[in-house]
């Protein structure tokens, strides 16, 4: 089951970043959590000093033919860092599309946040607060 957190408590920066009076400007609820998902998915994984493993591998395939077995590794790449670093988003579904003619690479990510006043009701559809949302973004 997944860990449901409160979004009152995340101050993420917008994207792309807008200084503000006291620091990077946030948004809405849904606005932070679609910039935190998009700076986990394009930031390389070992490039924050103060956060080793924070992000993903995907840059590598940026610029490389993807097979089945890479897609699957690297979805599950995401999935585990959003449960890491986000874990009260809900990862749906991730696709990929290689234009092989370009040097960049489409990530989808369907996410949703989970409703926390269903969780532990033993429903078998879950509900959401918020989603499913569909987030294309460019490495």
């Amino acid at each position: 089951m997944a860990i449901v957190a409160s979004p009152l408590q995340k101050r993420n920066a917008l994207w792309p970043l807008q200084r503000g009076p006291k620091g990077w400007r946030t948004g809405t609820i849904a606005k932070r959590y679609t910039a935190a998902i998009r700076h986990l998915v394009r930031t390389p994984l070992g490039s924050l000093i103060w956060a080793p493993n924070f992000g993903t591998r995907l840059h590598i395939f940026r610029t490389q033919a993807l097979t089945d077995v890479d897609k699957t590794l690297s979805a599950s790449e995401i999935a585990s860092a959003m449960a890491r670093w986000i874990p009260d988003v809900v990862l749906l579904g991730v696709e990929f599309d290689k234009n092989p003619d370009s040097e960049t690479l489409e990530v989808t990510v369907v996410w949703a946040i989970q409703d926390a006043s269903g969780v532990g009701t033993g429903s078998d559809q879950p509900r959401f607060a918020f989603g499913p949302s569909r987030l294309t973004v460019s490495i």
